[in-house]
Order: C-alpha cells, then structure tokens, then sequence
C-alpha cells in the first residue's frame, strides 16, 4: 500500500481493528482534533483523521470541497482495505465528508457503509455565512468565541492568533461557495448530530440531511453547543454508535481500485 498523505499514519494501536472511520476537522483546526477519538475509540475501530490542506496534509490548492472530498476518497481506494468504513466530519468538514462519501459511491463504485455529518446544516445560512475574505480580524476571532471550542488563552494570544486566522481564512475560502447547491441523495445512512445550543445548527437545521440518506438516517442530539461532541460523554456514546453501525451494515465494504 502506498503511503497516505491524506490520512493520517495508522498506529499499532490499530491492529486488529475491524472497522474504519474517516474524520475530516472543521475549519481552521487540525487533523489533532481528533486525538482524543483515536484514543477513546473502541479497539475494534480505527479512527483516521485527515489531515488538512498545508498542516500535515499535502501543500497544495484545492479548487473547493469537492476537489478535497475526492482526494480523500481516491486514497481511501488506493489503500484496498476490505474492512467497512464510515466517513465523519464537523462543522465544515461535514460538508468534505459528504463529497467524499458521494465520491466513493459514485467513482469507486462502493459507499461508505455510514456517513455522519455534525454542525452544519443542509440549507444555507439566511446571511449566507461567514465570509473569509471579507471578515476582518476582529469579526474572525469573534466568530471563534461565538463558535467555543478555542480555548480563551490561545485566543488571546497574538502570535498564535496570527497563524490560527490565516488557516482559518484558507479553509472557509476552500469551503465557501461549496453548500447544497448540488446535493443527491447518496442512498446510505445519514446521521446528523447535533449540539442542542447550537444556534446555527440544532436538530431542527440538521434534520435536513436525512432527505439525502436512506431510510436509516437519523438526527442525534447532544447537550452543548457547537462543539458538543468534544464533551467525553458525547463522544464515547458517538463512538460506541458508529461501531456498531459499521460492524453490523450490510453495505459492501470492499472499495475495489
């Protein structure tokens, strides 16, 4: 198998994994945001953060959400691993989560046998969202303690501050203009999770997604906000779910090149 660049390494705590689970971050963060997954996940699954454009990931442009879903999902082909996998991403990863499952249906001939898309909505936000080019810093770093997640210290630190907005401004140019203009309906099981609090994207917004799932798609909730599933209790249950899910699917779980 050749190597990732993608995804992230597999450790030797992987071996003997039955399963596999592909995690895209949200903006402006870092394949690290999943750290804690790969260590609180069940043995039986495999936790493989991707990593993003320019921090771990390949320096290189990408037209948009689309271009980056497929080349996550030409490497999970590339690596010929018969075990199912699931596909994740947060926030505006759910989207590049999305593009990668809808590739490897598409292209690889094979879904996912379980896509699970948290923190954002399947309509367009009234306002349109966030623009990167547009936002000052200001505006960005507010964004950021409205969204929670970032831990006070590092947002009140300059130089840190500096190199978090500039990543910050890449990804939402990378993911701006990529929403629900072309969605289809991918015939596997959507779950959209949610934070209860989350303004943007509380249960009701992300209900939309199941109309892009099988019948087997579900909205799950979670006490907190937009980074709800960061809470340990949320995130052994997510874990523990998607385990099963994947371990007892009927999808086909060989991705043939």
């Amino acid at each position: 198998m050749k190597g990732s660049t993608w995804l992230g390494p597999r450790t030797q705590a992987m071996d003997g994994a039955t399963a596999r689970l592909v995690a895209v971050p949200c903006a402006g963060a870092s394949h690290a945001f999943y750290s804690s997954w790969v260590r609180d996940a069940p043995s039986c699954l495999e936790v493989r953060p991707v990593r993003m454009p320019g921090r771990g990931g390949p320096r290189v442009e990408l037209a948009g959400v689309r271009e980056f879903g497929e080349a996550i999902a030409q490497e999970i082909t590339d690596e010929d691993d018969p075990r199912p996998v699931a596909v994740f991403g947060h926030s505006f990863g759910g989207l590049v989560a999305y593009e990668t499952a809808r590739c490897l249906r598409q292209r690889a001939g094979h879904p996912p046998a379980l896509l699970v898309i948290s923190g954002v909505a399947a309509a367009p936000p009234a306002d349109g969202g966030l623009d990167a080019g547009q936002a000052s810093d200001a505006e960005l770093l507010a964004y950021l303690r409205d969204m929670g997640g970032t831990p006070k210290e590092i947002l009140a630190d300059p130089d840190f501050t500096d190199f978090l907005l500039a990543q910050l401004r890449r990804d939402l140019a990378l993911f701006r203009g990529a929403r629900h203009t072309d969605l289809i309906r991918l015939g596997i099981p959507i779950w959209a999770v949610a934070g209860s609090q989350d303004a943007a994207a509380d249960a009701p917004a992300m209900r939309a997604w199941l109309s892009f799932g099988s019948d087997r798609s579900s909205v799950i909730s979670y006490p907190g906000g937009h980074f709800a599933i960061n809470a340990s209790e949320a995130r052994r249950d997510l874990l523990a779910r998607i385990t099963e899910t994947v371990l007892t699917s009927t999808t086909a779980s060989h991705i043939p090149r």
